[in-house]
């Protein structure tokens, strides 16, 4: 049983220690807010004095005003109350009530200090009495909600900054004054509840947040004897989960391995654009999409002019950088959505390009040959060309009037080979045969134009509806 009391006792005095430092807590955060308001309050002192005070007496109570304001802020800037043992609670508190005493006699003396009562009329010293009962009362009201936290505080600085003028007022030979300092008792009285009231209100406040602080201290030990309890439950958990991480990890590995091995099997090795794989199943997706929007789907297949004697002259490494070369201007050209650039097989490449008419297909076959021309690789038989070029073939079908894809292949195919016949370097054009859009005289128009302007230009017509386009094509 003495144990027992013994530990409520500890419990008692650890909470009324706590209790004690989170008041004092606020009142260090409430009284940065007074220093401001009453350095503020005495700045107005010398407009409101400067007429009737001795300056000396004006500047010498500012003065000790504002270096008891310094003290004051110096002595509890650094100082947390979380820090100090219960001696240093009670002296700091003792420090903070003996600094506002002195704060409050400043402010209580300072109407008597700077009217010289016996020198002005009575009218005056009822002005300036009354400037001076403004002064104390407003400050003591000002200050009661950062100081009621401690009542002792809150009466240290109302007592000494309206008890001197209520003493002055109340010995006056003046009728209305005496009723002013009857006024001004009643007024402090007043304020005097309404601090006790607040301090009731902040006592409650705190205590309710220790409450809560214990409280929530209270359900973090029970969860961790929770916690202990379950703990080798835990350990299994963490055994199982381990594995399955493991699984997880392993499976995420394996996912993007294969990935990887996806990519490089839809990858061409040496050019780094589409293979043949990658090629097939693009031109299947936008063959579908073609079909479904009734949009047209051109294609443009090309071949290195006279490559096998490029690469037997200057080596496979030469073959190869010229390889690559080409891939890049094609991917160059190929910019917008669903459009691909692919290694179709050895030195032949190939274009998909969704939604497009022939003229734009075969402007854009323009643009690559005379790219690849731009490059300057240099031929092996100069007597053939100064320099390694491109022959192409362009076909262009709307999926719609098309029943199979291949036809669009054979179509670009047979085209390409219509240019290495016409003497390589050049574009040919070809309509899927049997299957020509509506439109086929606007169209064939719109290509005689391009030729037209230019000589190097020969066209085909329809059936089978093929064009060369000679070195120089489109140029204008």
């Amino acid at each position: 049983m003495a144990t027992q009391a013994q530990d409520i006792t500890a419990q008692q005095t650890g909470r009324e220690k706590l209790l004690l430092i989170a008041k004092l807590a606020f009142l260090h955060k409430q009284a940065r807010h007074v220093f401001v308001a009453t350095l503020a309050a005495a700045l107005t002192v010398i407009p409101a004095y400067y007429h009737v005070a001795d300056p000396v007496k004006l500047a010498g109570w500012l003065a000790l005003f504002i270096a008891t304001i310094a003290l004051r802020y110096v002595l509890f800037r650094n100082k947390h109350p979380a820090n100090m043992d219960e001696q240093q609670l009670k002296s700091a508190l003792f420090q903070f009530q003996l600094g506002t005493f002195v704060g409050g006699l400043l402010w209580g003396l300072s109407c008597l200090l700077f009217v010289p009562f016996a020198a002005i009329d009575p009218q005056s010293q009822i002005l300036y009495l009354g400037l001076g009962v403004l002064y104390a009362s407003a400050l003591s009201a000002g200050c009661m909600v950062s100081y009621a936290v401690f009542k002792s505080v809150w009466l240290c600085f109302a007592v000494p900054c309206m008890l001197p003028l209520m003493l002055v007022l109340a010995l006056s030979n003046t009728l209305v004054l005496q009723m002013v300092a009857v006024l001004m008792a009643v007024y402090f009285l007043f304020l005097y509840n309404s601090a006790a009231h607040i301090h009731d209100t902040i006592l409650e406040s705190l205590l309710l947040r220790m409450d809560k602080a214990d409280l929530a201290h209270y359900l973090k030990r029970e969860e961790e004897q929770i916690y202990k309890l379950n703990q080798q439950l835990n350990e299994d958990i963490a055994g199982r989960a381990q594995v399955e991480n493991d699984l997880r990890d392993a499976k995420g590995e394996a996912e993007a391995l294969a990935a990887e091995l996806m990519k490089l099997s839809s990858q061409d090795g040496l050019t780094g654009i589409a293979n043949r794989r990658q090629f097939d199943q693009q031109l299947n997706s936008e063959w579908s999409r073609a079909l479904r929007k009734d949009t047209s789907l051109g294609l443009i297949m090309c071949d290195i002019d006279h490559y096998k004697s490029f690469n037997d002259n200057f080596g496979h490494q030469a073959g190869d950088d010229c390889l690559k070369a080409l891939a890049t201007v094609l991917s160059d050209h190929a910019r917008r959505a669903g459009e691909l650039a692919a290694r179709y097989g050895g030195e032949e490449f190939a274009l998909i390009l969704p939604d497009i008419g022939m003229r734009e297909c075969v402007e854009l076959a323009e643009q690559i040959r005379v790219a690849v021309l731009d490059l300057k690789i240099r031929q092996s038989d100069q007597s053939v060309a100064p320099y390694l070029s491109l022959s192409l073939g362009v076909t262009v079908a709307w999926p719609r009037q098309v029943n199979k894809e291949s036809k669009l292949i054979q179509s670009a195919d047979e085209a390409l080979d219509s240019a290495k016949a016409n003497g390589r370097n050049c574009i040919v054009t070809q309509w899927v045969a049997r299957h020509l859009p509506d439109n086929l005289q606007e169209l064939e128009a719109g290509l005689q134009e391009l030729a037209a302007v230019n000589p190097h230009i020969s066209i085909t017509p329809a059936p089978p509806r093929n064009k060369t386009l000679k070195p120089g094509d489109l140029a204008n």
